[in-house]
């Protein structure tokens, strides 16, 4: 403070021994006084209506406090007017003796009053939450959105450093402190995220900055900051970070490569496929990829007619194929096939390209191969025209040629062959581990547990079974897309499937507090020629669409008979109506276009990728119904399947008409008389499976079932079991080294005590060409990973009785 002795015209000074003051000129001036040395009640008679002041100033003095500033207004009356100063000093030690130096300084009150009111109109209306840290004294300061982002109401707990502390994750204390530290000590900059336990119990993420103020000693003196809410980000950053990997996971195993490019600014992003097949590396690229670099590295020849198609794809939606030769690093050309998919606004504008490029270099050349062998083979037949002498050679050619021609249809094929392995296994590697996290997320629901597990566990099937049907769905519009999409048409009973498809939604009906409703028109016949699975597909789907965007009121799936026809065909509709959002205007004209969404800020939080609508439109239309939508927004939505021409049959397969069920009321077994219980000797189980976690899941799934479960991991060991104990059931996993599951059938067909014995597959794939390899093997039954707990016990029961 003795620094600024000589810049200011208004201090005292106090001998704290003496307990006597002593003002400046300046001072002595504004007071009028006689004299510069008074006592503290001489100052009082000068400075009436001051008694606060001088009651602080006392304290202070008494007290010697040397490491506190003192501060303090004081109000001089001048001639009739009043001046208000802002008062402030230490107690200093000069010379052995201890004295109070206080420095005096204009007050503008209506701007300190100005800066006050702004200052708090900030901390309102500011999203994130503002602390005011006393370092020296230890208090804070929390502002009410600070209070609310932990759950609780102002005050409602006492704002200091130790009650932050305690609400730390106890992972992130030691690096909060570590923080706060070197920005105290070292003047580092304070930006770190967190986890704070909220009033609930739950933890969320946060994340805080700060700027520390400190005294001319470099002493912290008071540290503010702001906290605001990422936990959502944080959560997405990690999913990301997953979804990263499982992508990374499959680019590295996939012979595509792929692009990404920015139809705005030209950017361009490749796979590290891109680049290995180009034989470049990201090196060779210092400044970027863009539009411009790309297109001068494609062959002259293709680049008119690669723009027009890219031209047609952005303009028009057209299909993005395209075929043309790159430059590749070393000099020389190689054939590319590029396809691809605009990314678009609500308005259609495109915005982002992205797609694939694979590598067809050698399958192009052996079509152009093919060509001019062609064009040598018309030209030997055109010589075998007017020359009989030169048969023999044209012969030749001609075997030559054919040979040649077979051995390029055979690379063609295998080409494709490849194309169809690659989904397969990628839909095998995902399905695989799926089956045991969703597995024993089946188990775990079924114990005891606290209701975060519960949600939690929730959310872990709600996902995992999302990721399942991800898959599925790309796998349909790949095969819709190619033209290898096959129904598989068999009399069903629809009443009876539609009954246990809502049943399954039960559990999620209650907990969002909804009601569903099944209304079966009783004229539609017993048995239809559907595909039942297809049906299905879309029914759920629908139904799932309805839970997701309603919040109260009522869904309702109904099925009513339009037409029947006395050839046994006719026309249903089935309905899915609920009280939901509804869609607007603009949603109702992209609905069922894939990887569009509409714009609806209701809808947005609960949109998925975009395909479920388009592939649930695809699949009608593939059974030559049509699937439509009424909607009103705020009132609901109602989607109809339309399905016309269907075979029927009310006869059963004995011939028999078809008489409608007797609904028996719970608990009464349609036998009546006195039931005497049988002893029935323990079913007797087989699984093989070559993963230690799939035997294991077995296992628990098969507690309590009363059965007796057998696991082998070696094909060979499982058959001289079956050979000596002769099993119920046997489940045999597909996919397994040495002796797979076929094979092992084969041997099982082929012993003659264990020829008739019930044999279930147990696969990854999903692919219909499997599935139909599996009943041509002779297999009795099969499961598809992830395998539903209900299901494996209700498909092994289906051979015990």
């Amino acid at each position: 403070m003795s620094d600024h002795k000589n810049s200011l015209q208004y201090y005292w000074t106090c001998n704290l021994e003496q307990q006597t003051f002593r003002v400046s000129n300046g001072f002595e001036v504004l007071l009028a006084a006689p004299s510069k040395n008074f006592t503290a009640t001489e100052l009082k008679s000068l400075l009436p209506q001051n008694d606060a002041f001088f009651t602080k100033l006392e304290y202070f003095m008494n007290t010697q406090q040397k490491d506190i500033v003192f501060e303090e207004y004081l109000t001089l009356q001048l001639k009739g007017d009043k001046r208000k100063m802002s008062v402030s000093g230490c107690i200093e030690t000069e010379r052995g003796t201890s004295q109070l130096r206080l420095d005096f300084e204009a007050f503008d009150e209506y701007k300190s009053k100005s800066m006050d009111k702004y200052f708090k109109l900030v901390i309102q209306g500011a999203e994130s939450g503002v602390w005011v840290w006393d370092v020296v004294s230890g208090k804070e300061f929390w502002s009410d959105k600070f209070y609310a982002l932990l759950g609780y109401a102002p005050n409602e707990i006492m704002p200091s450093f130790d009650n932050f502390l305690n609400m730390l994750h106890e992972e992130d204390r030691e690096a909060v402190m570590a923080s706060i530290q070197g920005h105290l000590k070292n003047h580092q900059r304070y930006l770190i995220e967190f986890r704070m336990q909220l009033k609930s119990g739950e933890y969320r993420w946060f994340e805080s900055s700060g700027q520390a103020e400190w005294n001319q000693e470099g002493e912290p003196q008071v540290m503010a900051g702001m906290i605001v809410d990422v936990h959502d980000k944080k959560i997405a950053q990690v999913k990301l970070k997953e979804s990263e990997q499982r992508y990374n996971k499959a680019l590295q195993n996939s012979k595509a490569g792929f692009y990404d490019c920015d139809l705005l600014t030209g950017k361009v992003i490749w796979s590290d496929r891109i680049y290995q097949i180009l034989g470049y590396s990201k090196k060779d690229f210092e400044h970027g990829l863009d539009w411009s670099l790309i297109k001068s590295m494609i062959h002259s020849n293709d680049q008119e007619s690669l723009t027009d198609i890219l031209n047609a794809h952005l303009s028009n939606d057209t299909p993005l194929f395209a075929e043309f030769q790159v430059s590749i690093k070393g000099g020389g050309y190689k054939w590319i096939q590029l396809t691809g998919k605009a990314i678009r606004k609500a308005d259609g504008t495109p915005i982002r390209l992205v797609g694939t490029l694979i590598d067809i270099h050698e399958i192009k050349v052996s079509l152009l191969t093919m060509q001019e062998l062609a064009s040598e083979l018309e030209a030997a037949n055109e010589e075998l025209s007017t020359s009989n002498d030169q048969l023999t050679i044209h012969n030749r050619k001609l075997m030559d040629l054919s040979e040649a021609l077979e051995r390029e249809k055979t690379k063609v094929q295998e080409a494709d062959r490849l194309k169809s392995r690659f989904l397969t296994n990628v839909s095998h590697e995902i399905r695989s581990p799926m089956n045991v996290i969703l597995g024993y997320t089946q188990l775990m629901l079924e114990q005891d547990h606290t209701d975060m597990q519960l949600k939690q566990l929730q959310t872990i099937q709600r996902n995992g079974l999302s990721l399942i049907n991800l898959i599925d769905d790309i796998l349909d519009l790949s095969r819709i897309e190619s033209g290898n999409f096959e129904l598989n048409l068999a009399f069903m009973n629809l009443d009876h499937y539609l009954h246990e498809l809502r049943e399954s939604f039960i559990l999620e009906i209650l907990k969002k507090k909804l009601t569903i409703d099944l209304a079966y028109d009783v004229y539609i016949p017993f048995y239809l020629q559907l595909d039942t699975k297809r049906i299905l597909q879309v029914v759920r789907n629908l139904l799932h669409n309805a839970l997701k965007f309603t919040e109260s009121g009522l869904i309702v799936l109904s099925a009513d008979l339009l037409e029947k026809r006395d050839d046994e065909t006719c026309d249903i509709a089935i309905s899915v109506k609920d009280t939901g959002i509804g869609i607007n205007d603009d949603g109702l004209e992209m609905i069922f276009e894939p990887f569009k969404h509409t714009d609806d800020p209701e809808a947005i939080q609960s949109q998925g990728v975009g395909l479920g609508l388009s592939i649930c439109k695809q699949l009608v239309h593939s059974m030559k119904g049509e699937l439509s939508v009424e909607s009103e927004k705020g009132k609901g939505s109602a989607f109809t399947v339309t399905l016309k021409n269907i075979p029927f049959s009310e006869r059963n397969a004995e011939g028999r008409k078809v008489e409608r069920p007797r609904v028996l009321p719970i608990g009464v077994s349609g036998f009546e008389g006195d039931k005497q219980e049988v002893q029935k000797p323990q079913p007797k189980i087989v699984y093989v499976d070559d993963i230690s976690d799939n035997l294991e899941l077995t296992k628990d799934f098969l507690i309590g079932t009363g059965w007796e479960l057998f696991t082998f991991s070696s094909a060979t060991e499982s058959l001289v079991f079956m050979q000596q104990q002769h099993p119920d059931v046997v489940i045999l996993d597909l996919k397994m080294p040495e002796v797979d599951g076929f094979q092992l059938l084969e041997m099982i067909r082929n012993d003659a005590q264990l020829n008739g014995l019930p044999v279930i597959a147990l696969t990854a794939s999903a692919m219909p060409s499997d599935i139909e390899k599996i009943k041509e093997a002779g297999f009795d039954g099969y499961l598809s990973k992830p395998v539903m707990k209900k299901d494996l016990i209700d498909s092994i029961s289906s051979f015990l009785k």
